[in-house]
């Protein structure tokens, strides 16, 4: 079925006999609601289209195989004006992360990616983070709920000491533990660009909670920071808060 959203939008759900030919139009915002995993045509016609800014391909079940065009269209700045991605709820896997993160180093247009729940693993995280080294573009990366664990987010605090564009990153849900709050911990003393971190639900527990605090004052540039669900005792807690107090942004 197609539909429109808005003036320029389009919502194509469930299967369409429509070829991409007949669609009227050029719509900037393309949303592809449990279609076919097999959609191919429309894909490789979003991946030509130059007035997409934005995509949005959650819950149709598509494997790497099938954003392949997309990916493609990414490195090679084919897609002009896209600037916003969503592929969450599609197990891409390692292997979609790391083509992403390739074209990432090259893709020039891209603000905003959004990975939830892609089975993006340790290894396609460790991918996204060293391609941060190369982007100076995007602005918010998600990757909530991806099973990420403290390896995944090792190669974020290197990158991003070299990153000035990423402004919201989301770690939420990620079996980080109190070893990936360490690592995080030294992303937010050598980064100086990301405003708003999200890590809930990552079990940092009392080590976690105080080498977070540890780094809040060493960093001028996040104003909000969202802790919930990491079983932070009071002695944490009380950590926290004079971190947050010395903080230059979250004190204030």
């Amino acid at each position: 079925d197609l539909e429109t959203l808005g003036e320029g939008g389009l919502i194509v759900s469930g299967n369409t006999n429509e070829s991409p030919r007949q669609i009227e139009g050029v719509p900037h915002t393309l949303v592809l609601k449990r279609c076919a995993a097999d959609d191919g045509l429309l894909l490789t016609w979003a991946a030509s289209n130059q007035k997409l800014r934005t995509v949005m391909l959650e819950d149709n079940l598509l494997s790497f195989d099938c954003v392949t065009e997309i990916v493609k269209a990414l490195a090679s700045n084919r897609l002009g004006a896209l600037q916003a991605l969503c592929i969450r709820w599609n197990p891409i896997k390692a292997e979609g992360a790391a083509a992403i993160a390739t074209a990432l180093r090259t893709n020039t247009t891209l603000r905003s990616l959004d990975l939830v729940s892609s089975e993006v693993g340790t290894f396609g995280a460790m991918a996204l983070g060293h391609s941060l080294k190369h982007n100076q573009y995007l602005t918010a990366l998600d990757l909530d709920s991806n099973a990420i664990g403290p390896c995944g987010v090792q190669a974020l605090p290197a990158a991003l000491s070299q990153n000035q564009s990423l402004l919201t990153l989301r770690l939420n849900r990620n079996g980080l533990g109190p070893t990936g709050a360490e690592h995080v911990a030294e992303l937010l003393r050598v980064n100086g660009s990301v405003t708003a971190l999200h890590v809930c639900g990552n079990s940092f527990k009392e080590g976690g909670a105080s080498a977070l605090a540890a780094a809040l004052p060493l960093n001028c540039a996040l104003t909000a920071l969202h802790l919930a669900d990491n079983d932070i005792a009071d002695d944490g807690a009380a950590a926290l808060a004079h971190g947050i107090a010395a903080s230059a942004a979250l004190g204030t």
